[in-house]
């Protein structure tokens, strides 16, 4: 739980501090499908035209690792938040838990990355139903 309420806070304050600067257009997007639930963190404005946020935070030793790529699960969460919501760019924002740095990523939308990720979570969705573990 302490885990999750810090992401929150991390969350809450780096939106806090975009929106004093005027970059929000929206937060906490929600996208509900079939397939998927999610919430994008935000919505905002770069270079003139809108992109979807995704705020995360790491410890130390994962963040120095970080420098020309986000970790793969957030690039693939941004790409579908992007598919979804028809948008073509992206921002993952990720913020060291030990320090407070910051590392920002920006993301193209690649619609054959977000129609293979859910291709493999339609299987992985039928295995489950299959085998009784969820409902269709």
């Amino acid at each position: 739980r302490r885990i999750f309420d810090n992401g929150r806070m991390v969350h809450d304050r780096l939106t806090r501090y975009l929106r004093k600067q005027g970059v929000v257009r929206s937060q906490e997007v929600e996208i509900k499908t079939k397939l998927f639930h999610g919430r994008a963190d935000a919505i905002v404005y770069l270079n003139g035209d809108i992109a979807v946020l995704e705020i995360k935070s790491m410890r130390k030793s994962d963040f120095d690792r970080l420098e020309k790529f986000c970790p793969r699960q957030a690039y693939l969460q941004v790409q579908l938040y992007m598919h979804f919501l028809k948008m073509n760019d992206g921002v993952v924002l990720i913020e060291c838990k030990d320090n407070q740095r910051l590392k920002e990523f920006q993301v193209r939308r690649k619609e054959r990355v977000a129609n293979e990720t859910i291709k493999h979570f339609s299987r992985l969705k039928e295995k489950f139903v299959e085998e009784g573990v969820m409902s269709a």
